[in-house]
């Protein structure tokens, strides 16, 4: 706000008050908030800015149908030179800053520098031993609203996403590097051709050498393997297919496709964005209900198949976050006794 206000500081015909009170008011804070979302979804999908004076068209539109505040009187090009100041000034600056992690306000996420020590810091993560077939290993778990960064035996770099959870051994077998997940992670896999490095999703296995990847598998007929860097094989019950980077291998409704894809708008999670373009409902409440840790009720299947576009901040509280999908979708869905409900 203090860099808008600069701007004006020499305007003797509005003082520094009056563009104070446009910022501050809730009304107009929300109306740029859109317009942030909207700039940030075009960068994800078409990697250029999004139209200034169409969005700002947009805005102006949108305020005449709004009950005028108290400070209407102020001239209504500084409103429009103050959005676009704003939405300027998140373009240039989310082009470097806004999908580094560390810099996104309300959300935690947590860094091992070795993943066989937990303490006070990332306690919300739950790490436990199992026994999985003949063999022990370790379990991390991660509840809604965090992300875990952390690092395996071998080098291998790994983000697991809220509501996921990841089991490794301490050490690594002699013939492979093999790891089970359930939910959503991004690899950084560390290089080593006589060790492949698997992974286990439901009834998905990935096996690579040295590569950058996301598996998401919150539920066993919604898989995505999507590869960023490198190459891998994906093993399913119905064939196994070998992707290239900006490749997706989706295991959906009992088939496997692959398809070329922007590797952004499934890896955009670790820089606290939730994207979708043309994915179902269903797929997109899955994401929710995984990151806030909530309930979803619905009743109606073929509202669930329906396909939508949905981008939001993963620090937006539950009832904004549903909110923008009202809005996206036009399907009435309300938050209700921490549950997530479909009238």
């Amino acid at each position: 706000m203090d860099t808008l206000l600069d701007i004006y500081e020499g305007n003797s015909s509005v003082s520094r008050d009056a563009i104070s009170d446009i910022l501050s008011d809730d009304k107009s804070a929300g109306d740029l908030q859109r317009l942030q979302i909207l700039d940030e979804a075009a960068n994800l999908k078409w990697r250029k800015n999004v139209d200034v004076d169409a969005e700002l068209a947009k805005f102006e539109s949108h305020r005449k149908n709004a009950p005028k505040p108290v400070w209407k009187t102020v001239p209504g090009w500084i409103v429009t030179l103050a959005a676009a100041s704003v939405l300027f000034g998140i373009w240039f600056v989310t082009r470097e800053q806004l999908f580094d992690s560390n810099r996104i306000s309300n959300i935690s996420i947590t860094h091992y520098a070795d993943v066989r020590k937990v303490t006070k810091e990332n306690e919300k993560a739950v790490k436990k031993s199992v026994v999985v077939g003949n063999s022990r290993m370790n379990e991390v778990t991660v509840d809604g609203k965090r992300m875990l960064c952390m690092t395996l035996a071998d080098g291998t770099r790994v983000w697991l996403n809220a509501n996921s959870c990841l089991r490794y051994a301490d050490t690594f077998s002699k013939n492979n590097r093999k790891v089970e997940l359930d939910g959503e992670a991004f690899f950084d896999v560390s290089h080593d051709s006589d060790h492949p490095f698997i992974i286990k999703a439901k009834n998905v296995t990935t096996k690579v050498l040295g590569t950058k990847l996301n598996v998401r598998c919150y539920d066993a007929n919604d898989i995505h393997v999507t590869l960023v860097e490198g190459r891998v094989e994906v093993q399913s019950p119905k064939g196994n297919v070998t992707i290239s980077p900006d490749q997706d291998a989706s295991f959906v409704d009992h088939a496997l496709n692959v398809r070329d894809v922007n590797t952004r708008d499934f890896t955009c999670w670790r820089e606290g964005v939730m994207y979708f373009d043309d994915a179902t409902l269903r797929t997109i409440l899955k994401q929710i209900s995984a990151w806030y840790g909530v309930n979803v009720v619905c009743r109606d299947d073929a509202l669930l198949d329906k396909h939508f576009h949905y981008v939001c901040r993963l620090n937006e509280p539950l009832k904004e976050a549903i909110a923008i999908l009202n809005e996206s979708s036009n399907v009435g869905i309300v938050v209700k006794d921490g549950s997530i409900l479909i009238e």
